[in-house]
């Protein structure tokens, strides 16, 4: 799982460096009045695979700590979508 999570990652162009750059830089804008719903999706979007192998490896708490976007109901819609579009093309 964790080589498939990699592979994802690289092929949306992203290292673990990135990878910690968009975090960083999606929390900041989730502490924003108004986060720009934008910058936010595509910050979840570049940190998917690693987001995928957090939820199986760590507790869910501290999942949430790190993307505090999936506690706001349109940021968890849209991953669901992503997420079924993904399954239904495997």
């Amino acid at each position: 799982m964790r080589q498939v999570a990699d592979l994802e990652q690289s092929m949306l162009g992203e290292d673990q460096r990135s990878t910690e750059k968009n975090i960083s830089s999606m929390q900041a804008e989730m502490k924003k009045p108004q986060p720009d719903k934008a910058v936010v999706g595509d910050k979840m979007k570049r940190t998917v695979a690693h987001r995928q192998k957090m939820c199986l490896e760590r507790p869910t708490n501290e999942v949430l700590e790190i993307f505090p976007c999936l506690t706001k109901h349109l940021f968890v819609s849209s991953n669901l979508l992503l997420y079924s579009i993904n399954d239904k093309s495997d």
